[in-house]
């Protein structure tokens, strides 16, 4: 089977914000499928793996600002936060 939808319809569906990737780790890969761009933030590995808590000051406080540190695992400087 297959779906098909237009890039419009796609886009006025969905709503994404606050939306980060690894922009290291995506150098080469298409900003868009089919005419519908991925959308989010291009952060670099260390933006992304920097924080050790919530609001992380010695990082980008904005992008992990309001995650609660309950759910979430920062681990090290050098891990991507995940879900506990």
């Amino acid at each position: 089977g297959s779906n098909w939808a237009s890039a419009e319809l796609v886009e006025s569906a969905f709503n994404v914000t606050d939306t980060y990737w690894d922009a290291d780790l995506a150098s080469g890969l298409p900003a868009s499928v089919n005419n519908i761009p991925m959308g989010g933030d291009g952060k670099l590995t260390f933006e992304l793996q920097c924080p050790t808590s919530p609001g992380d000051v010695s990082c980008d406080p904005t992008i992990f600002a309001d995650w609660d540190a309950t759910v979430w695992d920062f681990g090290t400087s050098t891990d991507y936060p995940v879900l506990r």
